[in-house]
């Protein structure tokens, strides 16, 4: 996963017109430790336009005043607050959630927009799930 952060990291830094931010959620040592000591590694805190909270998605929906209902159930861990880039505000951004289920397809980003894009799921770890269920039938 960290080369996946890696990588969305480099391919907004290059890109022609890139997002102004990319917010990481939910990060910290407690939640996912492994992925935690492998982002220690990449220097991230140096990255341009990338921030990093442990807060969850949670907290994001609630200061945007959203339903956490309407978010994906992320545990906030402790009291861990959520500080959002300067140029991010409640009173001017709303959030959009993306997901490969919706019926609806996200043809223009706007500005006042945030979008919210669920974890990044390692492929790898899928397939050898798979190949292990195969061999049990």
């Amino acid at each position: 996963m960290a080369s996946q952060i890696g990588y969305v990291y480099s391919a907004n830094r290059l890109a022609e017109r890139p997002f102004s931010s990319i917010l990481h959620t939910s990060f910290n040592e407690k939640s996912s430790p492994r992925l935690w000591e492998q982002m220690l590694k990449t220097k991230r805190e140096v990255w341009g336009r990338c921030y990093w909270t442990g807060a969850g998605i949670d907290r994001l929906a609630r200061k945007f005043g959203e339903s956490s209902t309407s978010a994906p159930p992320i545990q906030d861990q402790g009291d861990i607050t959520l500080e959002l880039p300067k140029m991010i505000s409640p009173d001017t951004h709303s959030l959009v959630y993306l997901s490969a289920d919706a019926d609806e397809e996200l043809e223009v980003l706007k500005e006042n927009e945030i979008y919210i894009i669920g974890g990044i799921v390692d492929k790898n770890r899928h397939k050898v799930n798979f190949h292990y269920l195969l061999s049990e039938q």
